[in-house]
């Protein structure tokens, strides 16, 4: 049913998953296979997600593909709230399947950045997903930039903002205590 087929849509253990030749060789025949085109979308995200920086760059039609996938996800907002854990988690090799080095692929990371933005304000979700959209910002930049740049200083700005919200946000010590390793992570 759909149902069944969004349950394992959301299921985020692929890491995990080494038989059958691993998520690699799954996910796209799921993707394939899916009832939907929002549920197609998604597990094609989630195997584009998997890519190593160490892999080739994808031949063009294929970098096509996922630019389509992704610019449709970002351009729905129920898909975008539902992948919003691959977009934030897996920012960096979606953009490098979905576009070439150059400012196709700056023009594609500003768009995942302000699409990411629109969690800050989405009370419906957990302070830790409203902070990942800036932890996807700070990787886009060091794919971009290197590891080892500078942020720049509307980005530092930004970050300490966050955290300090998400402190202010969290209603017990428990939800405190879960945005420890988030807050320490984006600030370090």
């Amino acid at each position: 049913s759909d149902a069944d087929w969004t349950l394992l849509a959301g299921y985020g253990g692929w890491s995990d998953e080494e038989g059958s030749g691993g998520p690699a060789a799954v996910l796209p025949k799921l993707a394939a296979a899916a009832p939907t085109p929002e549920l197609r979308r998604q597990f094609a995200l989630q195997a584009l997600a998997r890519r190593s920086p160490k892999d080739p760059p994808p031949a063009p039609a294929v970098q096509a593909e996922a630019r389509t996938v992704l610019e449709a996800v970002l351009a729905n907002p129920a898909e975008l709230r539902a992948n919003r854990a691959t977009l934030a988690q897996n920012a960096v090799p979606l953009v490098q399947a979905a576009a070439p080095a150059g400012p196709a692929r700056e023009a594609l990371a500003r768009r995942l950045t302000t699409a990411l933005e629109s969690f800050q304000g989405d009370e419906g979700l957990t302070a830790s997903d409203r902070l990942s959209a800036v932890g996807a910002e700070i990787a886009l930049f060091q794919a971009a930039a290197g590891k080892e740049a500078s942020l720049p200083a509307e980005l530092v700005r930004k970050v300490h903002e966050r955290v300090a919200w998400a402190d202010k946000a969290a209603r017990n010590p428990h939800e405190r205590q879960s945005l420890i390793s988030t807050a320490a992570r984006l600030l370090s």
